[in-house]
This record gives structure tokens, C-alpha cells and sequence, in this order.
């Protein structure tokens, strides 16, 4: 009995240990990937570097120019010039976002920060850029098709699917490669990732059918309790929100010394920043085979992304009071919250989806030691 409950310590010792070690590599990891991020948005953002080389720019043209020789491929007639693409009767601009860089870089530093031998890392990477571009390039070629014979589909081609389309294989991507890496290789079934897509499309279409009937009132919720928070950071009162769907304005009662009056501050386009909502409960449904703990996995991603989402939208109406009290002589900058509404535009957009989705993976893989007892006896046996 004694015996058998040192080992039980032992176990549980062990258990501890390698549960740090997790914590331990993901908070490096997190840290690293942040930073490399945020390096990378540097790169592309900062006039002064846009001034001696425009990354953005450069690869828009390289990709601008392979989609309109692809589009040209299935006898629509197309011309490029910049980041245009010009068709019979319509013309795409194509953007950040839309050019691959993002999904390219959330890739690469994902690939470049986790530990692994410089081989793999250069295989991996060279292969996966290649594939990422080349489904990208499909994509804006589809867009391309949608944009001139079915225009009524095209906001919907463009604002959901593709997006999903993009990130999925971003994500799965990474997957692949670490069942690439030694290690994983005997955890990460080929079947477990053919299911986990098949999973994620079906979960994909059924949310997004859903999130088509709710956006507008989940938006306007959101609006609400944003105009609170922000009427509590700029001390004014929050009167009503008025309008429908994308289009909302907001009216707040400003009573500083000298300034009484009420103010009334639109929000345009509302639904673009919560757009990605859809794509990851799809990317939730594709992990399904490799977390543990679903309920609370999926209940802490479900949290994080509504918190991202209020963030944006207290941020965007916090600057254009801002703005406004600054015209009246209220206030003198608007600097700060104008930089971290535009930051919180990229973010919202572009890197959501593979935020919420990689903090759930790394929080709650399969692959931790301390959620494979399995392992942990192994280990402990040979203690």
C-alpha cells in the first residue's frame, strides 16, 4: 500500500513537472510569435520603411501579376495595373489581406519560432509558402470569375469563404508540418486531418448560415456595451444607438466645463470586423481530434474572441469621440487611440482566426505530456 502510494506521488510529481514544462513552452512560444508579429507589421506599416522598401506593395505586384496571367488561363480577359485587376465590368483592388502576405507570415513565423532543426524548418517552410500562394492565387482568380458572372455572390464569396478558405489551409498547414516533425509523427494521423477538414467545412457552413440570421443584432450588442465602456474612459453620458445592419451611430451627452451638448458619432461597415466569426467556429470544429477538455477549450476561445471583438469596437468609438472632443477644444491628441484602432483593424481582420484557433491548440493539444497519461506512466515507469 505504501509502495503503491510513493508511486502515485511519484506520478503526480512527474505530472506537475512535465505541466510546467507545457506552460513553460507556451508562453515562449506566445512571446516569440508576438513578437516577430508585431516586428513584421512593422515592416509593412512604418512610412518612413514603406519610403526605403514597400514590402506590401511589391509582393501585391508579383501577385497581381500571376492571378491576372491565371484569370487570363480561363479566357476571361484581364489587365493589371499596380494592385488592380481589371476585368470587362469590374475591377479588383487587391489589398492586404487579399494578397496572401499575412497568411504567408502567420506561416513562416509560426514555422521560424517553433523549435526544430533548420532542415525541417527550410523544408517545411519552402513547401508551405508555395502551396499557401498557389491556393491564394486560386482564390482571387475564383473572386475574379464571381466578381463578372455572379455578382449577387460575390460579397459572401469574398467576405466569408474565401477568408475561410485562406485560413483553414494556414492552419492546417502548420498541422501537417508537425506531423512532419519528429515526435508528432505517431500522434497525428493523416485520417485524424482528412476528418478534421471534412469537419470543419461541415461545421463552417453550418455556422455560417446561422451567423447570417444573428450578425446584425450580435453587432449591435456589441455596439451597446462598447458605447458603456467608452462613455465610462471619456466620463459622458451614453444616450441611444440608431440604425440597421452595417450602419449604426451612436449619440453620447458630453457635459465638461464649457461644453455641454450631445454628440453623435457613426460606425460604418460594422459587420467587417466581426466577419471572421463563422470561419472560427469552423476552425473549433476542425481541432475536435486534437484538444482535450472541449468544453472549456471551446468556452475560452468562444470568451477571447468576443473580447477581441468588444476591444475593437470600444476602441473605434473611444477615438472618434475622441476625435470630435478634440475639435471642440475638449481634448488635444487623438494620437494613441487612432494607432491602436488601426492596429486593432489589422488584428480583427486579418489574425483573429488563427489567434483564437492557435491559443486553443497550444492551450489544449493532445500532444502536451500533461494531458497523455499514457506517456506520463511510460515515463514514470523508466523513473
Amino acid at each position: 500500500m505504501a509502495k503503491k502510494k510513493r508511486k502515485n506521488l511519484k506520478f503526480d510529481k512527474l505530472k506537475k513537472k512535465h505541466k510546467e514544462a507545457d506552460n513553460k513552452f507556451i508562453r515562449r512560444f506566445a512571446w516569440n510569435y508576438f513578437l516577430c508579429m508585431a516586428a513584421f507589421f512593422c515592416l509593412i506599416k512604418i512610412k518612413f520603411i514603406q519610403d526605403i522598401i514597400d514590402i506590401n506593395g511589391l509582393y501585391t505586384e508579383y501577385i497581381v501579376v500571376l492571378a491576372s496571367k491565371i484569370i487570363g488561363f480561363t479566357g476571361l480577359p484581364c489587365a493589371y495595373q499596380g494592385s488592380l485587376l481589371k476585368l470587362p465590368t469590374i475591377t479588383l483592388n487587391v489589398k492586404f489581406g487579399c494578397n496572401g502576405l499575412e497568411v504567408a507570415m502567420i506561416f513562416l513565423i509560426a514555422l521560424l519560432v517553433y523549435p526544430a532543426s533548420w532542415k525541417k524548418k527550410f523544408i517545411g517552410i519552402s513547401l508551405g509558402l508555395i502551396f499557401l500562394q498557389f491556393i491564394n492565387l486560386i482564390r482571387i482568380a475564383g473572386l475574379a470569375y464571381a466578381g463578372e458572372y455572379y455578382k449577387s455572390m460575390f460579397n459572401l464569396l469574398h467576405f466569408y469563404v474565401g477568408q475561410g478558405i485562406m485560413f483553414v489551409f494556414v492552419l492546417f498547414a502548420i498541422l501537417f508540418y508537425l506531423n512532419f516533425e519528429e515526435g508528432f509523427s505517431k500522434n497525428l494521423q493523416k485520417n485524424k486531418i482528412v476528418i478534421s477538414l471534412s469537419i470543419f467545412a461541415v461545421s463552417f457552413v453550418l455556422f455560417l448560415a446561422l451567423w447570417l440570421q444573428v450578425k446584425d443584432s450580435y453587432n449591435k450588442g456589441l455596439a451597446y456595451m462598447a458605447s458603456h465602456i467608452t462613455a465610462f474612459v471619456k466620463d459622458v453620458r451614453f444616450e441611444s444607438i440608431e440604425g440597421e445592419k452595417e450602419s449604426l451611430t451612436v449619440f453620447f451627452y458630453i457635459h465638461k466645463p464649457g461644453n455641454k451638448g450631445k454628440a453623435q458619432m457613426g460606425m460604418e461597415g460594422v459587420g467587417v470586423y466581426t466577419r471572421s466569426t463563422p470561419l472560427i467556429f469552423g476552425i473549433f470544429g476542425g481541432l475536435f481530434f486534437f484538444i482535450k477538455r472541449r468544453k472549456r477549450a471551446y468556452l475560452e476561445g468562444v470568451l477571447i474572441l468576443v473580447l477581441i471583438h468588444l476591444l475593437y469596437f470600444a476602441t473605434s468609438e473611444i477615438m472618434g469621440l475622441s476625435t470630435i472632443m478634440a475639435k471642440e477644444g475638449i481634448e488635444n491628441t487623438t494620437g494613441f487611440w487612432m494607432w491602436f484602432w488601426n492596429f486593432l483593424v489589422d488584428f480583427a481582420i486579418w489574425l483573429v482566426p488563427f489567434f483564437v484557433g492557435g491559443v486553443t491548440f497550444f492551450r489544449f493539444s493532445e500532444f502536451s505530456l500533461s494531458n497523455q497519461p499514457g506517456q506520463l506512466n511510460q515515463l514514470s515507469r523508466k523513473q
